[in-house]
């Protein structure tokens, strides 16, 4: 699929204006939507929201470029960054106080379906959502990788001439809004594990992190491994090698840029593109950090030895 750069999807959209609301009213087993907007904001003066509101229906806020500051009644303070979401509940006062300069966002309102209610053989939504609202928990969380795999993809649909446009981003929606409900629901979950399992999810982890660590991987991709939420997994990993995810995948980065370092002669920026580091300076700092000598330093006393 072609990538994207979220920003370049929104240059045709000079007022933001022309896909700001869709109003689909797509009704699912689960839920009805009702619509979706696109917001492009970028250098313009904002009227802020003076006063709390709230809504009759459930609101998904997802930021895919800059940020933006909410307020609720509690006086609590949320802000949404970019490659994060945020469910607002249905009668949830809220309001909008700050926004960057640039702000780019997807968002989708919709109702609890009343046939979900009584249907014990499928998830609930609204019950999740009840139960967060239970427990005063504002839901806010990173977009999952799946999500934003469908954002893309409804976005190319929104500048597609395809005769089953609006069909295939009502699908596209419900899919969103679906994958969404579902990592809350992992997240808030207190779930009990045997033994066995917490081995066994641990030991696929582990072997995906040895099969994929000089690439990009992130606890994320590692959680989607197992089935799991990345808080979950993190509780795993912590149980049984008392660090984190994260810090285990970095670890086995830094044991292979040993390696590279004493045994080959590729050039320190190489390994640190091979090892899949965002940038050699963060390669420079994380392998001094952990070693007490930069890669250069470590390379030649390797030598001598």
């Amino acid at each position: 699929m072609k990538q994207y750069d979220f920003s370049e999807l929104f240059a045709s959209l000079k007022s933001g204006k022309q896909f700001n609301k869709l109003d689909l009213k797509s009704v699912d087993k689960y839920f009805c939507i009702q619509n979706i907007g696109l917001h492009n904001i970028k250098n313009i003066k904002i009227t802020k929201e003076p006063q709390l509101h709230s809504h009759s229906y459930t609101e998904l806020h997802y930021s895919l470029e800059g940020y933006v500051v909410y307020q609720f009644s509690n006086d609590h303070i949320l802000k949404l960054e970019a490659g994060e979401w945020v469910l607002i509940p249905h009668n949830y006062p809220h309001k909008i106080i700050e926004y960057s300069d640039q702000y780019i966002k997807f968002s989708c309102s919709f109702y609890i379906s009343d046939q979900v209610t009584n249907d014990a053989s499928t998830p609930n939504p609204n019950k999740i959502i009840t139960e967060i609202l239970s427990s005063n928990e504002l839901c806010h969380a990173p977009i999952t990788n799946f999500t934003e795999m469908l954002i893309r993809q409804l976005y190319d649909q929104l500048f597609s001439n395809h005769i089953f446009k609006k069909n295939i981003i009502e699908n596209l929606t419900q899919s969103i809004i679906l994958d969404t409900l579902s990592d809350l629901s992992a997240q808030t979950q207190d779930i009990e594990y045997t033994d066995m399992d917490v081995n066994e999810r641990f030991n696929i982890a582990v072997q995906f992190i040895n099969d994929n660590f000089d690439r990009k991987i992130s606890r994320q991709d590692v959680a989607d491994k197992v089935y799991l939420s990345s808080r979950q997994l993190d509780r795993i990993f912590n149980k049984i090698v008392s660090i984190s995810v994260a810090e285990f995948i970095l670890e086995k980065k830094c044991e292979k840029a040993k390696e590279l370092l004493t045994t080959t002669s590729l050039s320190i920026n190489a390994i640190s593109d091979q090892l899949g580091f965002s940038d050699i300076s963060y390669f420079n700092r994380y392998f001094k950090k952990r070693t007490n000598m930069p890669p250069n330093k470590f390379r030649k006393s390797a030598k001598k030895e």
